[in-house]
């Protein structure tokens, strides 16, 4: 079980996923920036209709695979 600690207090027995929305909010990035991140096949997505979704893991994937940028010490 797993608890996610931005979001209201759930615990998950199975896989999560974030909605589109979610899934933003949590790494920080546009919607723009999310959907050219799949169109670019660096995301995979799951669609259910016309829903798109996330999973954790593939989120947390995607974040570990990004490049870290120095801060800037002006």
């Amino acid at each position: 079980m797993q608890v996610l600690r931005k979001f209201p207090p759930v615990i998950f027995d199975g896989p999560h996923t974030f909605t589109l929305d979610e899934f933003c909010e949590w790494v920080g990035i546009s919607r723009t920036k999310a959907y050219a991140e799949i169109r670019a096949g660096r995301i995979t997505p799951l669609k259910i209709e016309r829903q798109i979704f996330i999973y954790q893991d593939e989120a947390e994937r995607w974040m570990g695979s990004r490049p870290r940028e120095p801060i800037s010490q002006d």
